[in-house]
């Protein structure tokens, strides 16, 4: 019997750097008419609206390329070229530069050149302080590479950097590019589909699959797809992402991932809700083949944002339930489903599976890379592609990763341990640092034990996860105990080691297991 994983811990430093995210509030805000938008504008390239439109009627036709929404036009806008320094009364000083579109319905920043000293602040935020972005500080410096933040609605918007006086000069900001998006990224665009779904009320398989679907930006912040974190037999927290390759556009460590886009944490339907992300990545394995790559994030997003790593399947698919969850037009997610045999043949030169019928949704644009997961809540494979309408014709294509499965292998199962399936689980990221070992707090009786262990607590905290690694480290299971009593009547004879954790302490025990 398979043990379905609700939370686990890896006890890992959790690590700040590359997060993009909306906190605190821009000093502008605080601080009256000292710091005012006059004399910072500048006003951003044309595009020929008709062209681009003409353009994307032929790339997303069969929805194998990601949903471009955006045109990056280049800039070189810096503190010395453009905006205005006010210096404030403390020695410390703060640069603002206005940005406006013609056109835009949203506009993102991209930063070829970014290093500020500690202490130093960047903020983006619309002109109308709707929204914004930040703040970006010395955790989010590049050393090579560019760094995109989040588009924000409006076509006009203000970048603010503040630099403590200690660190005067120091700091090198360099605007290279800025995505002005002509496509809005609003409920209206999606009600002009008949058959989309929004992902609402779902059962316990679906919630937690939802909680590994991403968003993902890429080519400068110009398009949007969609695809899934999966767990390794490790079961650490490696952020692995599974998605088409051909949303390999750009320069990895540029694209940004945005979690928690369904219905529970993202109500506006628009820019405004994505306000958790982590910038950068790299690609570890890329299968031309079958249409599926699989990227390494740089980051582990924070316990608090509920990410679930998926678990994943290899196995030959055969009749069954099938869902598919997606960013469809960028926005909040949808799901499809279907009642389908997936059987891998030829599209157009690639090993993939078809999905002939949707029972329920459908896919579009901006839904490659989409997860399809089967009725047990497994990642099986990956949207590559397709002709599917709301009127029942075409079909969708999946990559499969049975098919990826010798490249991705080495990733996905580091323990060698000959499955063809692993759980997925909810991670807490716990800095070993902030733990106090325990050794007499925790009781754990039988032992030897048959079918089912008691763990008496005698602390006055509450327990957070259990975690079983066999005698080759491998992990086993993972429990949220509801009640003292645990099941190990699925465990194989052998020798376990058993880590109970809490908020601030650690144990760990040996236990038998005839």
């Amino acid at each position: 019997m398979r043990i379905l994983l609700v939370i686990v811990s890896s006890l890992i430093s959790f690590l700040t750097c590359g997060q993009i995210v909306k906190e605190g509030m821009p000093l502008a805000w605080s601080v009256g008419d000292v710091l005012n938008a006059s004399n910072i504008w500048k006003e951003l390239p044309e595009h020929n609206l008709l062209d681009l439109l003409a353009e994307d009627a032929i790339d997303q036709a069969n929805k194998v390329l990601p949903y471009r929404f955006a045109i990056a036009s280049n800039v070189n806008y810096t503190p010395s070229n453009s905006g205005r320094w006010t210096n404030l009364s403390n020695g410390d000083r703060v640069w603002m530069l206005g940005l406006e579109s013609s056109f835009a319905f949203s506009l993102n920043v991209i930063f070829g050149e970014f290093e500020i000293p500690q202490g130093g602040k960047v903020y983006i935020y619309s002109e109308d302080r709707t929204d914004f972005v930040g703040p970006l500080t010395s955790e989010n410096n590049r050393n090579s590479g560019s760094l995109i933040s989040l588009p924000l609605e409006g076509n006009r918007v203000i970048v603010e950097y503040y630099e403590p006086f200690e660190f005067r000069g120091i700091g090198t900001l360099a605007i290279t590019k800025v995505a002005q998006g002509y496509k809005a990224l609003e409920e209206p665009n999606r009600s002009e589909v008949s058959c989309i779904t929004p992902l609402t009320e779902v059962n316990e398989k679906i919630r937690h699959a939802r909680s590994s679907t991403l968003l993902m930006l890429v080519d400068d912040g110009q398009r949007v797809c969609t695809g899934g974190l999966l767990n390794n037999t490790q079961s650490n927290g490696n952020p692995l992402f599974v998605t088409s390759s051909n949303a390999l556009m750009g320069d990895p460590g540029d694209w940004v991932f945005v979690f928690g886009l369904n219905a529970n944490q993202c109500t506006n339907n628009d820019v405004t809700c994505w306000d958790r992300a982590i910038a950068g990545a790299e690609v570890l394995e890329v299968d031309g083949d079958n249409g599926l790559a699989l990227l390494g994030i740089f980051q582990k997003p924070e316990t608090s944002w509920g990410v679930y790593f998926a678990g994943w399947n290899v196995q030959e698919p055969s009749e069954g339930y099938y869902y598919c969850i997606q960013n469809a037009f960028g926005l909040s997610q949808t799901y499809s489903s279907s009642y389908s045999n997936p059987q891998v043949e030829d599209w157009g030169g690639l090993q993939v599976a078809e999905v002939a019928q949707w029972e329920v949704g459908n896919t579009f644009v901006g839904s490659l890379g989409a997860p399809l997961y089967n009725a047990s809540g497994d990642f099986v494979g990956a949207l590559i592609g397709g002709l599917s309408d709301c009127d029942g014709n075409g079909s969708d294509y999946f990559g499969l990763l049975k098919t990826s499965w010798d490249k991705f292998a080495p990733f996905l199962n580091p323990t060698r341990s000959g499955r063809d399936e692993s759980v997925g689980f909810f991670p807490v990221f716990t800095d070993k640092n902030d733990l106090q070992k325990q050794e007499d707090e925790f009781f754990v009786f039988p032992n030897p034990a048959d079918d089912y262990i008691y763990i008496q607590n005698e602390s006055e905290e509450e327990i957070q996860l259990i975690r079983f690694t066999d005698a080759a480290g491998r992990v086993i299971a993972f429990n949220n105990p509801q009640v003292p009593t645990i099941s190990v009547s699925n465990f194989p004879s052998g020798i376990y080691e058993m880590t109970i954790l809490t908020n601030t302490s650690l144990n760990t025990q040996r236990i038998i297991v005839r």
